[in-house]
Order: structure tokens, then C-alpha cells, then sequence
């Protein structure tokens, strides 16, 4: 390897060098909504399908089929030569498990669940003000616990823009929706000491009476999947989580997860305009979520349940089922072909995480399986 390029939420312009190193590269939601000059339909041109890399690519002249990008983000690209290697997930896998031991009486925990669901909303993003506007449509419905931060006169506009892109309503509200989000219920969390401390310390008090956890993850424009800290939560929440983002039941799958699609609709993965896809993540599940009180007095499901917060605290086994799930031959052969470079990068961009992956293991059984 001759050189390489950290592409980041804050990079303007990438070179054609050897690779990239892909760091949690989301466009801000302000840079997307925010174009008043551009039309509706415009602006639903730009967004539906939406990838930030692609954009850079093309915008710095790259032919996108010949780089190779490792992506230590999080996000799976499915249009990108990419190597997933995910450490900041996993990272965060090592910190719950060091940070909230096994305590948990399991017994009392289910019984004590009395709520059908919970969504978390903390700063205004476009996903959380269209589930919110679903509540807010739906609210009568289901006995459920959120959190919010804002007030809902100061999101309308955007809001309605968004319910639009989506074709969720019109310019005249065919549809009759309600274009209004939730009132503000902000519990105001002293947050500080990282996602394990917040969870163990402020918001598990809404995970542990719920069934089932909307999970609404940062990725929203772009096809690309961004696991994070949230599902994390609902894991430890001991709570049926229902994931927001393009493939991501499917990429969690293939983590070694179980993401009871026996239960749960999961085909609004594949939607590919991001407004319908997360208004329909909930939409398709309204009568499981109604079920829900019943469905967790099933003793398989809460198994179910235990089996994947088991899973999470094991970091080392977990990120070996993700590598070699979640890349192709070509990518595993790339890894092989420029272990000794990928590694000394790796060692210096993230040697706080070397620890919890066996780089070394990975490349054995790489070269053993690919004989």
C-alpha cells in the first residue's frame, strides 16, 4: 500500500489513492432538507436511494469500481468495494458488557413488562419525526413509553416536506393525515461517561417495561446499514427490537443476531425511499405491537431474548461472525492480499480496539478458508 485516505462526516474532497478508510460518514440532515430552491420533486430526486460516498466519488472524478474502502463505520455500502470491519460497534459491545454486569433476574424482569413498546428521540432528525408524527396518528392505539426533545410547532414544516418526499401525503393532505409530531417529553438525562453509563444510570428505566423497541439508528438517507449504542440498548432493555435502516435486519442476521422476523415485518428493509421505509417499519407491525403484552409471555421468546443480549457481551466472537458474514470472497482476498498494511493502519487509527478483535486470528482462518 502506498497511502490511504480517512474519509469522515467532514470531508469535502478524496483523492485517488490506494484505499479509504471510512469513518461513520453521514450527510447532516440540514445540508439535505434545508434547499428551499429546489422543488419536491427535486428534492426527492436528490434523496431517495441517497449515498454520500457516491456523491465525493463522483464529485472528485473516481471511478468508484476501482477503490476499496475499509469501513470502520459501521455502515455495510451496497454499491462500494468495501471490507466491514465495524470496530466502533463492537467497541461499544465492550463497554456495556465491562460497564452492566450479568445481574439481571430474567424471571422478574419479563414479568415486570407492561408496556408495549419504546422509542427514544433526542435530537430532531429526520426519522424521528416521522415515527413521531406515526405516534402521533396512532397514539391511541398501544400503551407505550418515548422520550423527545422538542416541541412539535417548530419541526411542521419540515415535517410536512418530509411526509411529502415520501409520498405519505400531498400538498393537500389527501391522506388526512395528522401533520403534527408528539408534545415534548424530554426526561432530561445528565448524560456523561459514555452510551453504557447513560443507559445503566438514565434510560433503562424505559427499556425494562417494554415489549419491543423502535430502534431508530443515525443512517437514514443513505442505503446503508448503521448499527449503533440504540440497539444496544434494547438488547440490554431485554426488549424484541424493530430496527430502522435500509437491510439492517438482515445485516444484524448475518451478525449473528436473531431479529424475530417470524414476529416482526421486516420487509420494509428493502424500501428504498428512506420516509416511506421508516414510516412503514411501523406501519406493517401496528397489530404485532398491539399483541405485544402477550407475545413476551411466551417462554421461547424470552430465550429468544437472553440469546441475543448473550450474544452482544461477546465482542471477539461476535466481530468474527460479522467479518466473515458480512464480506464477500473479494473482500476477504483484498484483506489477505494487504493484511500486514490493512493492519499497521488499523493499529494506528484504532489502537484502542485492538484488544477485542484477533486481527491475527482472522487473517489464519481467512487463508485456511479460502485454500
Amino acid at each position: 500500500m502506498k497511502s490511504y485516505q480517512i474519509i469522515a462526516p467532514a470531508t469535502k474532497e478524496i483523492y485517488n489513492v490506494d484505499f479509504y478508510i471510512n469513518i461513520d460518514h453521514v450527510p447532516t440532515d440540514e445540508n439535505i432538507v434545508e434547499e428551499s430552491e429546489k422543488t419536491l420533486e427535486e428534492k426527492r430526486e436528490i434523496l431517495v436511494g441517497k449515498n454520500t460516498l457516491l456523491e465525493l466519488l463522483k464529485k472528485s472524478h473516481i471511478d468508484s469500481n476501482n477503490i476499496t474502502i475499509i469501513d470502520t463505520g459501521n455502515q455495510e455500502s451496497r454499491k462500494l468495494f468495501t471490507i466491514s470491519l465495524s470496530f466502533r460497534f463492537f467497541e461499544e459491545c465492550h463497554e456495556y458488557n465491562e460497564t452492566i454486569k450479568n445481574t439481571f433476574d430474567f424471571n422478574n424482569c419479563f414479568q415486570k413488562k407492561s408496556k408495549d413498546f419504546n422509542i427514544v428521540m433526542n435530537k430532531i432528525r429526520p426519522d424521528r419525526l416521522i415515527t413521531s408524527c406515526w405516534l402521533r396518528n396512532n397514539k391511541q392505539y398501544y400503551d407505550f413509553l418515548y422520550t423527545q426533545s422538542w416541541d412539535q410547532e417548530i419541526v411542521i414544516h419540515q415535517l410536512y416536506e418530509l411526509l411529502q418526499i415520501g409520498n405519505i401525503t400531498d400538498y393537500k393532505n389527501s391522506s388526512n393525515i395528522t401533520i403534527e409530531t408528539m408534545p415534548k417529553n424530554w426526561i432530561g438525562t445528565k448524560y456523561s461517561d459514555g452510551n453504557a453509563i447513560n443507559f445503566h444510570q438514565n434510560v433503562s428505566d424505559i427499556f425494562y417495561p417494554s415489549v419491543f423497541s423502535v430502534v431508530l439508528e443515525p443512517t437514514f438517507w443513505e442505503n446503508d446499514v448503521h448499527i449503533s449504542e440504540k440497539y444496544l440498548n434494547a438488547l440490554y432493555g431485554l426488549t424484541i427490537p424493530i430496527v430502522s435502516g435500509y437491510n439492517s435486519c438482515d445485516c444484524l442476521k448475518r451478525m449473528g443476531f436473531d431479529t424475530f422476523d417470524d414476529i416482526i415485518d421486516t420487509s420494509y428493509q428493502y424500501i428504498e425511499n428512506a420516509v416511506t421505509r421508516t414510516w412503514q417499519m411501523i406501519e406493517l407491525n401496528k397489530s404485532v405491537l398491539t399483541n405485544a403484552k402477550n407475545i413476551i409471555k411466551d417462554k421461547n421468546i424470552q430465550k429468544r431474548i437472553i440469546k441475543n443480549l448473550e450474544w452482544a457481551r461477546q465482542p471477539q466472537k461476535l466481530f468474527e461472525t460479522a467479518f466473515f458474514n458480512l464480506n464477500g470472497t473479494k473482500e476477504k482476498q483484498f484483506f489477505i492480499n494487504n493484511y500486514h498494511d490493512i493492519k499497521e493502519i488499523l493499529l494506528v487509527e484504532h489502537p484502542e480496539l485492538m484488544p477485542i478483535v484477533d486481527l491475527d486470528k482472522i487473517y489464519s482462518l481467512l487463508k485456511s478458508d479460502l485454500k
